[in-house]
């Protein structure tokens, strides 16, 4: 139980911890940092778009070498930022799509594969290609993501949603989700060290579940009890509903020219990848 109690707990200190030492990004100088919020949220959100429509393996590449450029320009080490984007959804994306690899999910030119009897298992050309394009999109699509959110603060983030007109609804969940997450890791990571204080030698791992069960039921509770005082303290100060945003100034000339080259490398990978001037062929 020992173990488990202190991995539990390290995985939270080191999530909290990561958490902030995101947030220092936002504060440094750097390309993407210098670009008003909601141009940069429409920016890099186009760029995920174009990502969704290209067919084309090189330009999907030369998107993720912009990705990695912007991160480069923009002070976040690439020993930081790679990691976030390739170790978890992009890796557990190509764990689903090799099924589609094989001819029995996409018929296709076989590419090599096995024979046994009448049975035949083999990669297709269109699978291999299928896939690809599949894990890259997925890529790129979290790359540009990561880079939002590691290059804006949060509220200056919720801020811009609010001023492109985002649901009001669908900001506060976003906003309390982000903030309440912080205070309920917190309240496990007491709850945790309560329990390992308390604990001596070794528990097998059933009886281990049955003596943080309760804790589960305490999480929830306290969770519950939490969000009434919130929503109470809310409207005892005037809410009425609509969360509150701050007035902001026109886009500078920065964010404007960087729409503006945005826009540009838009219409260039498009008919790029229209075009096909740039092939590849697996």
């Amino acid at each position: 139980m020992s173990g488990f109690l202190n991995k539990t707990l390290s995985e939270i200190s080191s999530y909290i911890r990561e958490s902030v030492y995101s947030e220092r990004f936002a504060g440094k100088t750097g390309l993407l940092q210098t670009v008003d919020p909601r141009i940069k949220f429409l920016a890099l959100l186009g760029f995920i778009i174009v990502a969704v429509y290209v067919h084309n393996i090189p330009v999907l590449l030369i998107l993720m070498g912009l990705a990695i450029l912007m991160a480069a320009l923009s002070s976040i080490p690439l020993r930081f930022y790679l990691p976030r984007v390739w170790l978890f959804i992009p890796l557990f994306t190509g764990i689903i799509a090799i099924p589609a690899m094989f001819n029995v999910v996409t018929p296709g030119k076989e590419i090599y594969g096995i024979s046994v009897g009448e049975f035949s298992l083999y990669i297709t050309h269109e699978g291999l290609w299928s896939a690809t394009i599949l894990v890259l999109r997925v890529a790129i699509a979290v790359s540009f993501a990561v880079l939002l959110t590691l290059t804006t603060k949060w509220n200056e983030l919720i801020d811009s949603l609010l001023s492109l007109k985002i649901s009001p609804v669908f900001v506060l969940v976003l906003t309390f989700t982000y903030r309440y997450i912080f205070y309920l890791l917190e309240i496990m990571s007491r709850m945790l060290l309560s329990r390992k204080s308390r604990s001596s030698g070794k528990v097998g791992a059933i009886r281990s579940w049955k003596l943080f069960a309760p804790l589960i039921g305490a999480l929830f509770i306290r969770a519950h009890e939490t969000n009434e005082k919130v929503y109470l303290a809310m409207l005892s100060r005037g809410f009425t509903g609509e969360p509150v945003r701050k007035s902001r100034s026109s886009p500078g000339h920065i964010s404007i020219a960087f729409m503006s080259v945005s826009m540009v490398i838009y219409i260039l990978l498009l008919m790029a990848d229209h075009l096909r001037v740039i092939s590849w062929a697996l």
